[in-house]
């Protein structure tokens, strides 16, 4: 696959924050394949979901040691998500993102720089 949009999604709160994101980012450009990397949870509930892949990590990303809010500790999977992407050309958004219109135009300018970064 050439271009597609990547989330991770442990528990059922990111489960579904990610789902309604995928449907925001289809409203706007139905093109774009979607992988979801997370836990067996998320696995019950994206396998045979249609234009979306699943990918399990075995790894735990929480660390109950910390406050709340603050337990999710997503650097412990962020540096593996460039090796378990299928696409040639990924975009990683957090499960709460919510598309206002397609990214495609971020995909544009990796064809001038290597990567693309939202400001804010």
């Amino acid at each position: 696959m050439s271009a597609g949009v990547i989330y991770m999604a442990w528990g059922e709160n990111a489960v579904q924050q990610a789902e309604e994101s995928i449907r925001s980012l289809w409203k706007h450009d139905r093109s774009f394949a979607v992988m979801v990397v997370g836990d067996a949870a998320a696995g019950e509930f994206f396998n045979g979901h249609k234009g979306v892949e699943f990918h399990q990590v075995d790894i735990d990303p929480f660390d109950a040691s910390k406050a709340k809010g603050y337990k999710f500790l997503a650097g412990r999977i962020k540096p593996l998500l460039a090796g378990i992407s299928p696409f040639e050309r990924t975009l990683y958004v957090d499960a709460d993102t919510m598309f206002k219109r397609s990214p495609k135009i971020g995909f544009e300018l990796l064809d001038r720089w290597d990567v693309a970064l939202a400001e804010t």
